[in-house]
């Protein structure tokens, strides 16, 4: 972790969900050793559950999409945000504003749920949340 105190949320991204339910991707025992020692809480957004659950099925199989539906349903474990009007316009600002950037539509909501719950350290692989501003785990130097 970046800091000495394990934040009470961390955002989990796409990025992160697909190492964590993908058994032939190298970092998946990592994920779930990471995910096992976290206490607090973890949260996402439908849209990141959609598009994780979409590259799921189409690179590995229905099985694995619908195990990981179920791992993301514990209500105790994973807190499920679905973004609203307000917040998915706010979004499309983001990314408009960063039109010279790749992260997409998706990664936009994550952002604007992330600063709406006060919610800084992301489990994820992709830098761009670094970028915006999160503490990110793992470190980008370490992938």
């Amino acid at each position: 972790m970046a800091s000495n105190q394990s934040p009470a949320e961390w955002f989990v991204d796409s990025s992160f969900w697909y190492t964590f339910a993908n058994r032939r991707d190298s970092n998946q025992s990592w994920a779930n050793a990471v995910l096992a020692s976290h206490l607090g809480r973890i949260v996402t957004t439908a849209y990141v559950l959609a598009e994780t659950t979409s590259l799921l099925t189409k690179r590995i199989g229905k099985a694995t999409a619908i195990q990981f539906l179920q791992v993301t349903h514990d209500e105790n474990a994973c807190r499920l945000i679905c973004p609203d009007p307000d917040q998915l316009q706010r979004a499309e600002t983001l990314f408009a504003e960063y039109a010279d950037w790749d992260f997409d539509l998706v990664d936009a909501v994550s952002f604007v749920v992330m600063r709406d719950q006060g919610i800084d350290h992301a489990l994820t692989f992709d830098h761009h949340f670094e970028q915006m501003g999160s503490i990110v785990e793992p470190p980008t130097g370490s992938r």
